[in-house]
């Protein structure tokens, strides 16, 4: 039997979005199905830089949500932008991954926590420090029990 692959969407091409999709490439289980940029033709040209065809391009993420049966979106739009999309998704009943930092304000943040909580989907934000000098040094630290209990 053959596994049902996750379908993907992204909202925001920009600059992180190429760590998104290195790692979504990677995956035999995810097929991508929509990018969206509020900025003409920069979907099409993501695309076309990792050699994915077949996917439809948006540049709105209601509308790319309102057509499209997703099973999660990457929301790599600009820092102030994260909420919204975020929110979005999550009441359309897809599953996000959004990148850091999770909102401009505590209040849009709960909101989006408030979104997950009613929606029941996953909420993820991007927070990865596996490679960071200063969280590895840390690590080594309380590993040799240099800091106490933790």
């Amino acid at each position: 039997m053959e596994q049902k692959k996750i379908r993907i969407g992204f909202i925001g091409t920009g600059g992180i979005a190429h760590s998104h999709m290195r790692a979504y490439l990677k995956r035999t289980d995810v097929e991508m199905v929509a990018l969206c940029d509020i900025v003409p033709g920069k979907a099409e040209a993501f695309a076309k830089e990792f050699g994915i065809e077949g996917c439809v391009f948006y540049e709105s993420h209601e509308k790319m949500l309102d057509t499209e049966v997703l099973d999660a979106v990457s929301v790599c739009t600009y820092n102030a932008q994260h909420a919204a999309p975020t929110i979005y998704a999550l009441n359309k009943g897809v599953n996000v991954l959004c990148e850091k930092p999770a909102a401009r304000t505590y209040n849009e943040a709960l909101t989006m926590l408030e979104a997950q909580h009613k929606t029941g989907k996953v909420l993820n934000i991007g927070v990865v420090n596996r490679f960071n000098d200063g969280v590895n040094q840390i690590k080594k630290r309380i590993d040799a029990g240099e800091l106490g209990e933790i």
